[in-house]
């Protein structure tokens, strides 16, 4: 038999043309349609002999490692939970002058370095924790008109930069505190009246920085920080909430994501997400009070939470590209006898948490992606 060598290996790489296109449609199908799942897991709490039994998710890093608060017989107390040690408590800075005491974490990054907020005989002070030194007292700006003073760090990230909010003379102000220069103020956008407040919710790995500051317009602006054009207004959307507006997590990519501050009642007040490019451009929102984006991971997937005034609120999860809303409650076990109520924070591998009602109780929760359901290919 004579056989044509050219044309033979002409139709094998028109058959493996073909194959793998099909591969690359099939796997463009799952990517645009998929709809992920959820595992749900309890955090737990740290002391079931308080009157009061509760936990709350703060943040969590591309590790798993979860932060939040939970009660206890002596007062709420900062934790760290991991997969393998369970839920742990880290401790207070010191107790009030009345002898109560109590520590709040609310961000981690990925070293495992947590912050938050604990009691001191002389006020609130922002914490730095790590396996090493423990509990470490940040400091404070200043003090008040009245003479008390106080700071709480929100976030942290792999520079060991950490970010929050302190007293100062001239009212609260968003401060950045790293080892070398310890505790910055970053100023205002602007006064509103005898009001320059400033508070510093997240930043991302670049040092940006995100937050609401009083401004000069009306209400607070949501702001984006950086060391070479210091604090920049995000601007607003249409239907502007007479409250103003504020960032709330930043991911690497820049992309910024917050909502409405203190929203009047009977207003429908989305949720945004912020780029450079865009600008601030609304998330999909249900008819409700109103709509808060808490965190944004580096694949744009947004975590927060709607309220609806007169209803039990709930977690949502939305798509940056598609700005579209999806109750977590509906990606969940219908059995599982959560009612997931925020969102708090998302890492890199779609792991959310936050807290919910579980048999009665407040709960700290981590949601594990478990599958992606793919749509029926052409």
């Amino acid at each position: 038999m004579n056989f044509n060598h050219r044309k033979i290996r002409n139709i094998i790489r028109i058959g493996v043309a073909l194959c793998t296109a099909m591969v690359l449609i099939l796997t463009s199908t799952m990517t645009a349609t998929g709809t992920a799942t959820y595992t749900i897991v309890d955090v737990g709490v740290l002391d079931t002999s308080s009157s009061t039994i509760s936990s709350y998710a703060n943040d969590i890093n591309n590790n798993g490692q979860v932060v939040g608060y939970s009660s206890t017989a002596s007062g709420d107390r900062a934790f760290l939970w991991d997969s393998t040690k369970g839920i742990q408590d880290l401790g207070v800075l010191g107790s009030t002058s009345s002898g109560t005491s109590a520590s709040y974490a609310n961000g981690i990054n990925d070293e495992g370095e947590v912050v938050g907020y604990s009691s001191t005989l002389n006020g609130d002070r922002a914490f730095l924790w790590d396996t090493t030194k423990g509990i470490q007292d940040l400091g404070v700006l200043g003090s008040n008109s009245s003479g008390t003073s106080f700071s709480r760090a929100n976030a942290i990230n792999k520079n060991h930069q950490v970010v929050g909010y302190s007293s100062t003379l001239n009212g609260d102000r968003a401060f950045l505190w790293d080892s070398t220069k310890g505790i910055q103020d970053l100023g205002v956008l602007g006064s509103n009246g005898s009001l320059t407040n400033s508070r510093a919710n997240d930043i991302n790995n670049q040092g940006q920085v995100v937050g609401f500051s009083t401004q000069s317009i009306s209400g607070r602006g949501a702001f984006l920080w950086d060391s070479a054009n210091g604090m920049q207004d995000l601007g607003a959307l249409s239907n502007p909430s007479p409250g103003g507006r504020s960032a709330n997590g930043i991911n690497d990519k820049s992309q910024v994501v917050g909502g409405a501050y203190a929203p009047s009642i009977n207003r429908n007040d989305p949720a945004f997400i912020w780029d450079s490019t865009n600008g601030m451009q609304a998330l999909e929102f249900s008819p409700a009070y109103f709509n808060i984006a808490n965190d944004i991971n580096n694949s744009g997937q947004i975590v927060g939470y709607v309220n609806l005034r007169y209803r039990p609120s709930f977690a949502a999860i939305w798509d940056s590209t598609t700005r579209k809303i999806t109750n977590l409650n509906t990606l969940i076990d219908s059995n599982s006898g959560w009612s997931l109520v925020e969102a708090r924070g998302i890492n890199n591998r779609g792991e959310i948490v936050g807290y919910g009602t579980y048999n009665n109780q407040t709960r700290a929760f981590l949601l594990q992606p478990t599958n992606v359901t793919a749509a029926p290919a052409p």
